[in-house]
């Protein structure tokens, strides 16, 4: 303890607290209250505490060195380190830059090589375009010296088909006056044989009067049969069969002598009705007259009226006829042996063999025409070959269902081969008058337009029938090669219903085209055909209908009777085809089939008296496929049940851009097509979600 200060309750630890005795002059007095034993007890003892406190300081101190010559040591450590890995850093670098430099500087040389061969290889190409401008040069001297050549063939050849018309009208003249004479010559034998067969009568009674009669009426059929044959023949104009001349002496001649007695009694107990000789006979291809009086569309003028026979213009040549250089000399009249007529006879009958030519129409896989055909082009698998993406079913009113397919779609062996097969192989060989056709596809070949009406088709016909064709394939068919099948078509499915119709129907089908609006690659529509049908024509020229309404409905007769209805809309009808007209137009809901790859596409709709739904999967009967709406380009609805039982196959998708775009689709009411296509609906889309299709058996 510190000893006390003189002041009552003070100590030295009191005195430490507020100053240090140095520095306080009062100390010497606080230190003279005390003893002198006392005052150096309290300064040793107080030295010590100093020296003890100076002890730990230096300890202190001490540590404080070595803790600072540690953090020294580690901190110099540390930098070293950081500095050698960047250094190492930055010796990788440089030598990665150097690496670069050096790969930079090769390719640069490279470069310059490269240039340099480029630059011979420009003044190579520069010398072959020189050449090629020469030949070039050369060609086009040529080239307008064979338009010289060309204008004057084109001159000659006007002049052989002025010449050739007017042989036309010589030779047509000349089988006119045949074909009288041959009646004349028939009468005449008809009356012989009548006269024959009364004389008979009178003189050779019992089994030598039948005999007799026997043999005249044999001789007389025969002969008769000779002379059909021979006015189909020359009617029909065989090319073999050269022209006579006007002086020419006719193939049988038969000299007429006066009526007896007996002749005039056969003709007042069997009278005759006899042909006008002065009646002009109608060309093949004149069938059906100019609609006089009926009001074109503003782009098509009305046509010409056909000139009357025997006007100096050039008349259509029968059909399979050829061209000659002129007519020939007039053979000298000689009498007909009975040789000539043999060979004549045998002629004839081998003509008869030949079968006839048909009419143009829709044909099946065999080879045969239909009145109609369904196809269903197959969707292809993404791990199967080509030749699976060309399958196809077929249906038609012989098979009474799905049928495969015998060939591919890429050949002319399957049905859609064959009818279009006439287009491509006969169509060509055919007079202009005597055949018209009209193809049209949004999606036309060789091209990638989306313009006009969402349609697909094909018409071909001559002056009797010709079939429709509407199908969903794009850039089909392509009339500048060979018949084919478009590669774009080979993975999805696709849709086609043929129907043969009659002439005159061809007038109501042109009329439905100028609502559907179709995009028309190529047509002939002329002579009598633009006459008959100036609708078609006007069609396919691109004109459209002008003021409502924007739909059509028309019903439609094939040529062996079968009942179709055709639905068409134009652009401005504003509305979907299936929700918003046809289903009401047919009173029954539907499932509808189309491509569900298209933009905006509609929702199932229930929003009407009738429905219309969404088909989302398709499956054929076993073993056939079962496939998704995705991969299937087809376009078609089938009622949902069997009475009303419609079946429609079109054109026209349910999206909100073909709401205002123009279409159509053929329907028909058949049992069995309603049964083949309503099997088809395997899963389809309610205006709730997915729902299985019915079955009714």
């Amino acid at each position: 303890m510190s000893p006390q200060l003189c002041w009552p309750g003070t100590s030295v630890d009191g005195l430490k607290e507020r100053q240090s005795w140095r520095e306080d002059a009062s100390i010497m007095e606080v230190v003279q209250c005390r003893t002198f034993e006392q005052g150096n007890a309290w300064l040793q003892e107080w030295i010590q505490e100093e020296l003890s406190q100076g002890e730990s300081w230096q300890r202190q101190y001490e540590a404080l060195l070595e803790r600072q010559t540690g953090l020294c040591s580690s901190l110099q450590a540390k930098s070293l380190t950081s500095l050698e890995q960047k250094n190492r850093a930055r010796q990788k670098e440089l030598e990665e830059s150097q690496e670069a430099l050096q790969e930079c500087r090769s390719r640069r040389c490279q470069h310059r090589l490269h240039v340099h061969k480029q630059e011979k290889e420009n003044q190579r190409m520069a010398e072959s375009v020189t050449e090629l401008e020469k030949k070039v040069s050369k060609q086009r001297r040529k080239q307008e010296s064979g338009k010289d050549l060309l204008e004057e063939m084109r001159t000659e050849g006007s002049r052989l088909k002025r010449h050739l018309s007017t042989w036309e009208a010589e030779c047509e003249a000349e089988n006119e006056r045949i074909r009288e004479e041959l009646h004349r010559n028939k009468t005449l034998l008809e009356d012989g044989v009548m006269e024959a067969q009364l004389e008979a009568d009178i003189c050779l009674p019992g089994r030598a009067l039948w005999t007799a009669w026997r043999l005249l009426w044999a001789l007389a059929k025969a002969l008769l049969l000779l002379l059909f044959l021979t006015v189909v023949f020359h009617g029909f104009g065989f090319s073999g069969w050269p022209c006579p001349g006007p002086n020419s002496a006719p193939l049988l001649y038969i000299q007429p002598k006066a009526p007896s007695a007996a002749r005039r009694h056969l003709r007042s107990r069997s009278p005759r009705r006899r042909a006008q000789p002065g009646r002009p006979r109608s060309p093949p291809c004149a069938l059906g007259a100019a609609q006089g009086g009926q009001r074109l569309p503003a782009c098509q003028p009305a046509s010409p009226p056909t000139p009357p026979a025997g006007s100096g213009t050039r008349s259509p040549l029968p059909f399979g006829s050829e061209a000659m250089p002129g007519p020939p000399a007039s053979p000298p009249a000689r009498p007909t042996t009975p040789g000539a007529m043999l060979r004549l006879l045998l002629l004839c009958a081998a003509l008869a063999a030949r079968p006839a030519q048909g009419g143009i129409s829709c044909y099946d896989d065999a080879g045969q025409p239909v009145d109609w055909f369904i196809v269903y082009k197959l969707p292809k698998s993404h791990h199967r070959g080509p030749a699976e993406g060309m399958r196809y079913m077929y249906l038609d009113g012989h098979t009474q269902g799905w049928a495969e397919g015998r060939s591919l779609m890429n050949t002319t062996e399957g049905a859609v081969g064959r009818t279009l097969q006439q287009l491509y192989s006969e169509a060509p060989r055919r007079q202009e008058k005597e055949s018209a056709y009209v193809l049209y596809n949004d999606e036309p070949p060789r091209e990638s337009t989306f313009s006009k009406g969402h349609t697909k088709g094909v018409i071909l016909l001559d002056g009797t029938q010709g079939f429709w064709l509407l199908h969903s394939t794009p850039h089909f068919p392509d009339l500048q090669t060979n018949y084919s099948w478009p590669r774009s078509a080979l993975l999805n499915g696709q849709s086609f219903l043929c129907v043969t119709f009659p002439y005159h129907q061809f007038k109501e089908i042109g009329r439905q085209l100028l609502f559907t609006d179709p995009l028309v690659y190529d047509y002939r529509v002329d002579g009598t055909f633009a006459q008959d049908l100036p609708a078609l024509l006007n069609a396919s020229k691109g004109c459209h209908v002008q003021q409502e309404p924007w739909n059509s409905s028309v019903a439609l007769t094939s040529l062996e009777g079968k009942e179709f209805v055709s639905f068409a809309k134009f652009d401005l009808f504003g509305d979907d085809l299936y929700s918003g007209w046809l289903a009401q137009a047919l009173a029954s809901d539907l499932y509808v089939e189309f491509w569900h790859r298209s933009r905006g596409i509609l929702p199932s709709n229930c929003s009407g008296p009738f429905r219309v739904y969404n088909v989302e999967a398709v499956a054929f009967p076993e073993p056939g496929p079962t496939f998704s709406t995705m991969v299937d380009h087809s376009k078609w609805c089938v009622a949902t049940k069997s009475d009303p039982g419609w079946t429609c196959v079109g054109d026209m998708n349910r999206n909100h851009a073909e709401e205002w775009r123009g279409g159509g689709t053929l329907c028909c009411q058949d049992p069995a097509v309603w049964k083949a296509f309503y099997a088809l609906v395997h899963k389809y889309a309610d205006c709730r979600g997915a729902g299985e299709a019915p079955w009714e058996g």
